[in-house]
């Protein structure tokens, strides 16, 4: 058995999912740790949580107080040790064999009886995974996200993307939306659904959650289920197309699977738990749009400027003369008598002057077309502002959304020239938001329709 059974998907869509256990383990992750097991059951909360009860007969109280203690005896600020973790596995009716992620003892609850010990608790996420006989075919992968998202209006059959490389739909059904992705071949590399994730997440402007996970992948079959995740920012960021109409499907649709290919090219940047550093940053960008001005201007600015390093690698800098100069001034301030405090400042100063500048690294992508003079100014101005003041001060919301806007379309240019996306996006920095095409057929983008004046940094 792999998939998850017709009547258990529309429960868990209703919130209203549960199953019996005939064995559960509860153990403590150190060696001879606490361990505690019996039957039980797992259910819904009506929040979309995952509960678990487990009746452990022979547990003790003693049991129940040094589990109470493991929790409770972590100071504040230190790094949770591994013996303060538990992990849950449990055998269901089907004899499907499940276990949890890690989670700590102070999420879940003990009550001593005189038959025993009663536990109960969240379970953050939990997955049952077989292995069968190969079968030729390609790898496949489902999600279902309990989230509320806009998508562009969709046909009835939804959004399709079939292309060489990838086979990806997308639809709304009963309430979640439900993505689905096949590849050539027989597997899928690590992590691939926080890919899928990261690429849709980006077109959306918005992080995203899986709630269920099905998965084939070689030999194995995967099915995972994670607790509802309560999300109740409300992100003020504009994404890459206004996706307001069927023909901007299409390139909702484009910009998602360049997205894709891209982190699958770089699939390695995957592991270990870590992310494609494109896609940290837009995650970044996005998650500080909850915040306030302030943060999020920041946060944008200081996306830009760490991309570049990922995007720009031959940007123009020192001079061999300009290093011989640097050298000489290096070796003056090392025999100098002055205070050591200003001679390590000068010292970070010359180290700074070995590094490529941003500024240099947007003057390169100027130069072939990829972002205009005026967003390089906005980032500088917006950079400015927050760099050396810590806030926008008294900027008119007017100018601050103008300057904001700029620096958005211009994050968005330089993450297009990346993944090699050319075609529709909607210009946030011009009034009514123009649709415009990038990249096919032009010379160096021009941004004439934006209303704001803008200085260059002194």
């Amino acid at each position: 058995m792999f998939i998850l059974m017709d009547e258990e998907l529309v429960a868990l869509r209703e919130g209203s999912f549960e199953f019996h256990c005939l064995t559960m383990q509860l153990k403590q992750m150190t060696d001879n740790g606490l361990v505690f097991s019996g039957p039980g059951s797992v259910r819904q909360l009506a929040d979309g949580t995952l509960h678990f009860t487990l009746y452990d007969q022979k547990a003790t109280s003693k049991d129940s107080m040094e589990a109470r203690k493991i929790s409770s005896n972590i100071p504040p600020g230190e790094i949770i040790p591994e013996h303060a973790f538990y992990q849950l596995s449990l055998t269901d009716k089907l004899k499907r064999n499940w276990i949890t992620s890690p989670f700590t003892g102070d999420t879940f609850d003990i009550t001593s009886q005189p038959g025993g010990s009663v536990l109960q608790g969240t379970i953050p996420e939990m997955s049952c995974s077989f292995d069968v006989p190969s079968q030729p075919g390609n790898a496949s992968l489902k999600l279902e996200l309990f989230q509320d998202l806009s998508m562009p209006p969709m046909y009835p059959e939804g959004l399709r993307c079939d292309e060489q490389d990838f086979n990806v739909s997308i639809h709304e059904k009963e309430g979640s939306w439900e993505i689905q992705l096949a590849v050539p071949g027989n597997t899928f590399p690590e992590r691939i659904e926080t890919m899928v994730l990261d690429a849709l997440g980006f077109v959306l402007a918005r992080p995203l959650e899986w709630s269920i996970l099905m998965k084939r992948s070689g030999n194995t079959r995967c099915i995972s289920l994670r607790s509802k995740q309560v999300d109740t920012a409300t992100y003020q960021i504009h994404p890459p197309i206004f996706a307001s109409s069927y023909d901007n499907g299409e390139s909702f649709c484009q910009i998602f699977l360049h997205c894709l290919r891209y982190i699958y090219s770089y699939q390695e940047s995957y592991q270990e738990n870590k992310v494609h550093p494109l896609f940290a940053q837009a995650r970044a960008v996005c998650r500080a749009s909850a915040g306030f001005a302030d943060t999020k201007s920041l946060v944008l600015c200081v996306a830009v400027e760490s991309i570049l390093d990922v995007v720009v690698k031959d940007a123009p800098g020192l001079s061999h003369e300009d290093k011989q100069w640097r050298d000489k001034v290096r070796e003056y301030i090392d025999a100098w008598e002055g205070p050591e405090r200003l001679s390590q400042r000068i010292k970070g100063f010359l180290d700074n002057l070995s590094r490529t500048s941003a500024n240099d690294q947007l003057e390169t992508l100027i130069s072939i077309g990829v972002v205009t003079s005026e967003q390089k100014k906005a980032w500088n101005e917006l950079r400015h502002k927050l760099a050396h003041t810590g806030s926008l001060g008294s900027t008119p919301i007017e100018e601050f959304l103008a300057l904001y806007n700029l620096v958005l379309v211009l994050f968005y240019h330089i993450v297009f020239h990346e993944i090699g996306y050319k075609g529709r996006y909607t210009d946030y920095s011009a009034p009514e938001w123009p649709e415009r095409d990038y990249g096919i057929d032009q010379g160096p983008v021009t941004n004439t329709d934006a209303e704001v004046q803008i200085t260059e940094e002194s």
